[in-house]
């Protein structure tokens, strides 16, 4: 009973961490982008 209670929670969390991980990513390749971005303009200007 405990192990599967265990697996369920390992489960749950793994999901969890997951899409949290990807958010993360996420976030930090648009930051990445912005940066690029100003880069872009001030070589411009």
């Amino acid at each position: 009973m405990v192990a599967v209670i265990l697996m369920q929670l390992t489960t749950f969390l793994r999901g969890f961490m997951g899409t949290h991980l990807q958010a993360n990513r996420t976030l930090r390749e648009l930051k990445r982008l912005e940066l690029r971005v100003v880069q872009l303009k001030s070589g411009d200007a």
